[in-house]
């Protein structure tokens, strides 16, 4: 597991839980939709948790592409290593 995937482990356990049961629908989806509750919710983790201090908006095309990849590969990690792979926790 390299940094970025450890850092991943910053994001609380239920907010874990809860992105990983959104994989399905981050892997269908081409682009974030602006507004869209799920959009709304992947910002806040992202800027919260993995990247403090972070001015992009949902205005931005490159940002919301940023942010929809880093919670996708946040949740690929989850699936591939476990929500607490410290405990042993599929």
């Amino acid at each position: 597991m390299g940094d970025l995937e450890k850092k991943f482990y910053l994001i609380p356990l239920d907010h874990r839980k809860e992105l990983l049961s959104m994989l399905p629908w981050l892997r269908a989806t081409m682009t974030l939709s602006r507004g869209h509750e799920y959009t709304n919710y992947l910002f806040d983790l992202y800027k919260t948790y993995l990247s403090r201090g972070y001015t992009g908006t949902q205005t931005c095309g490159y940002c919301m592409q940023q942010v929809k990849h880093r919670m996708l590969r946040a949740a690929l990690t989850f699936e591939t290593y476990g929500l607490n792979p410290d405990n042993g926790e599929a």
